[in-house]
């Protein structure tokens, strides 16, 4: 696989941090959360940012996700570090992409089907360019025992 490729199933459970530079460490970062799922456009095949769980506050206060953008993002070794600026993360990020928050997709789970209507089953995992968001391909789930059996679909962006 190429190693310009991501994929939702692997992204899930990733740790997302974020820059946070001082004076004596310029280059510290503090913990964000983890990756909770993918954020796609509304009305083109690419995914736009990526849904972080926050850790909840004081163990017992629970938080709402974070939105990182995906251009903010820097793939490092056993995470991922969201830019200090305010385009990477939250309303800053969907300013700079240009769409609401609201009006994006998270596809997982979600009815996959071809042009003439034909059910291929739910969209399993996305694999996507990193730099771009730009989706390559989409494996359709069919439920545990018919991938056990038969295998993933797989439908190429095209």
């Amino acid at each position: 696989m190429d190693s310009r490729l991501l994929n939702t199933h692997d992204l899930a459970g990733t740790r997302v941090y974020r820059r946070c530079p001082r004076k004596a460490e310029p280059e510290a970062l503090k913990k964000l959360g983890k990756v909770h799922g993918c954020v796609f456009h509304p009305t083109e095949a690419r995914c736009v940012g990526l849904l972080v769980k926050r850790p909840d506050a004081a163990l017992m206060f629970k938080r709402g996700d974070a939105f990182a953008a995906l251009a903010g993002c820097t793939w490092v070794e056993g995470g991922v570090v969201v830019g200090d600026d305010d385009a990477g993360t939250g309303r800053g990020a969907e300013k700079a992409l240009g769409v609401s928050l609201d009006d994006c997709v998270l596809w997982a789970g979600m009815p996959l089907m071809a042009e003439d209507g034909t059910v291929l089953g739910t969209v399993g995992s996305v694999s996507f360019d990193a730099p771009t968001g730009a989706v390559v391909e989409v494996q359709a789930s069919q439920g545990a025992t018919a991938n056990a059996l038969l295998g993933r679909r797989v439908v190429s962006a095209e």
